[in-house]
């Protein structure tokens, strides 16, 4: 419960509603993340370095259900 009041007040600082959908979609992404036991941080930057890098017909492999950590 506290995150979602955490989240609810930190939300009226978005700027505008574009920004608050950005913010959204973040937040859903993390605790994506963590109901797949798999920690935000070490997901977010592992896809961040390869996204640049990867074709677009490759681009699922770095969904949750599909991501393996890049052995580097």
């Amino acid at each position: 419960m506290r995150p979602v009041t955490t989240f609810r007040n930190n939300s009226l600082f978005a700027g505008n509603e574009n920004g608050a959908e950005r913010v959204a979609l973040f937040y859903s992404l993390i605790e994506s993340c963590k109901l797949n036991n798999i920690d935000p941080y070490i997901y977010l930057n592992d896809i961040y370095d390869r996204l640049h890098d990867c074709p677009a017909h490759e681009l699922v492999n770095l969904l949750l259900p599909y991501w393996e950590k890049k052995n580097t």
